[in-house]
């Protein structure tokens, strides 16, 4: 199946930009101790945003050529994010049970290991279970997020790929289900029977879906109409400036301003950007970036916590956080992603097979 390459090597990217807005955080820098320019470091939820988008485009070309039976689909993309995911909350818990809190997260931490070993724990609000969404691992509300799309992105796709009349009640669901999540994600939350529901992260996937719609919507320009819009740059520009019109933050405008640049590249396929971020180098971070994107929070938590000595000059405490930082989250993530993450995506493959194959 094709691989979009320059979509691994920006993946690389958008993993290390929340990275650094968490190194930045343990430094505890400010946005007004930086140029403003530079503040955007902060502000890794943009790359987050990016991250559904691309989610969408790339399994809604998973689903198209491959045609896999659901069970199938569904063992693999469990198999390429539980098992990493699932090492780190337990380790986190079983610290935490030995008196080193990585993370705190209170009296419930039974209830949040269960929740967060079975990837649903973005759907609980806090009324339910406070904190539910990043309680053990901190970036893993949007681990669940991609679960929870992976579970129904079949069902969505149902509106991009048949003529059948369940087209349109699965069109409207989809439709009815983004504008509930898009009237109440500036302020992660919605209302429901009386009750207000809140999250700390947009972690709930009706609270997020139209980030993965955007996502299906152009697989569906880029693989009907590349051709004729190839060299038409401003086309995706354009497609960027009516989705602005569906943004409530800045966060949200940019990282739509963000896609429409990648998507430019995805439709032009040539250049001395597109080829950057095709480089081996930028390839292998982004291999890795799962890996990078789920452990590193831990790893800087434990350095700040008890290797790295504190300092009172903001700055130089945040470049010895990244001296000692990036190489050990390096380290780490390749030591996760051959030992775990890719042993576990071959499993996978090698149960398709299986699943798949016909009785003699």
């Amino acid at each position: 199946m094709k691989r979009f390459e320059a979509l691994e090597g920006f993946r690389a990217v958008l993993a290390w930009w929340v990275v650094l807005g968490h190194m930045l955080m343990y430094a505890r820098i400010s946005g007004n101790e930086m140029w403003p320019v530079f503040d955007l470091g902060r502000q890794g939820i943009i790359a987050v945003y990016v991250f559904m988008i691309i989610s969408g485009f790339v399994i809604t070309h998973l689903l198209t050529q491959r045609r896999e039976p659901y069970g199938v689909y569904i063992m693999r993309r469990f198999l390429r994010l539980w098992p990493v995911f699932a090492v780190v909350v337990t380790f986190v818990a079983v610290a935490n049970l030995f008196g080193v809190s990585i993370r705190n997260p209170g009296d419930d931490l039974g209830l949040h290991y269960l929740a967060e070993i079975t990837m649903f724990h973005g759907l609980i609000p806090n009324e339910i279970l406070n904190d539910a969404s990043q309680a053990l691992a901190g970036p893993g509300w949007s681990i669940s997020l991609e679960w929870q799309f992976y579970v129904i992105a079949p069902l969505l796709l149902v509106v991009f790929t048949t003529r059948h009349w369940v087209r349109w009640p699965v069109a409207a669901a989809v439709l009815a289900f983004a504008t509930t999540g898009a009237l109440g994600t500036e302020f992660d939350w919605i209302e429901l029977f009386g009750q207000r529901w809140t999250y700390d992260k947009p972690s709930a996937l009706f609270l997020s879906l139209p980030y993965f719609c955007l996502g299906m919507f152009c697989y569906w320009i880029f693989s009907n109409f590349s051709g004729a819009v190839k060299t038409t740059l401003p086309a995706a520009l354009v497609f960027a400036a009516i989705a602005l019109g569906f943004a409530r933050s800045h966060h949200e405008s940019l990282a739509l301003f963000i896609w429409a640049f990648l998507f430019s590249l995805l439709l032009i396929q040539e250049g001395p950007v597109y080829n950057f971020f095709r480089q081996r180098w930028l390839k292998w971070v982004g291999d890795i970036s799962y890996s990078t994107y789920i452990t590193h929070v831990v790893v800087i938590e434990l350095l700040v916590d008890y290797v790295i000595p504190r300092s009172h000059d903001k700055w130089s405490y945040f470049a010895t956080i990244v001296a000692v930082s990036v190489p050990t989250i390096l380290a780490v993530s390749a030591a996760s992603y051959y030992g775990l993450e890719k042993p576990a995506i071959n499993l996978g493959r090698r149960l398709a097979k299986r699943m798949q194959a016909k009785p003699e």
